[in-house]
């Protein structure tokens, strides 16, 4: 294989946490650690992005020591390593019902994640758990198998 020769210079490396960057045991190998070491040595930046809501990254931001943009539920938000937020997309409260609606028939487990509350827990049925303050909230639905 001939090597890749490119005259544009890579500047940033971004990395899937769960299934690339950590182990099954939610572990980053010393040899994912020597690897970012050595973007590192070469001026090349490293940052994260996963469909986990931010906080769910923070633990690696910190170990890590990201110091760049972090992207979460899979680019819906951008955030700064103190989990301040540079950008977000949110969908309507009609899309997060029908996407429960949809989950619920295919008999897998939602989380609702609102601009109001961190998470908004869903019951078996998966309706939002009444005491969340959905109205008027803008959400995130982050799918799960049970």
């Amino acid at each position: 294989m001939k090597p890749y020769l490119n005259s544009t210079k890579i500047s940033l490396m971004l990395a899937d946490v769960d299934g690339s960057l950590v182990t099954q045991n939610k572990v980053v190998t010393p040899r994912a650690r020597a690897a970012i070491a050595d973007l590192r040595a070469a001026h090349i930046g490293f940052t994260i992005t996963s469909g986990r809501p931010p906080r769910g990254m923070k633990m690696l931001i910190d170990d890590l020591k990201i110091d760049t943009i972090v992207a979460g539920f899979n680019g819906g938000v951008f955030v700064k390593p103190d989990l301040t937020v540079i950008q977000s997309r949110f969908i309507s409260r009609a899309a997060a019902a029908r996407a429960l609606e949809v989950i619920g028939q295919h008999k897998l487990v939602a989380w609702l994640y609102t601009d109001q509350q961190p998470k908004v827990t869903t019951r078996s049925n998966l309706e939002p758990d009444p005491s969340a303050a959905v109205d008027g909230s803008r959400c995130f639905v982050f799918i799960c198998r049970s």
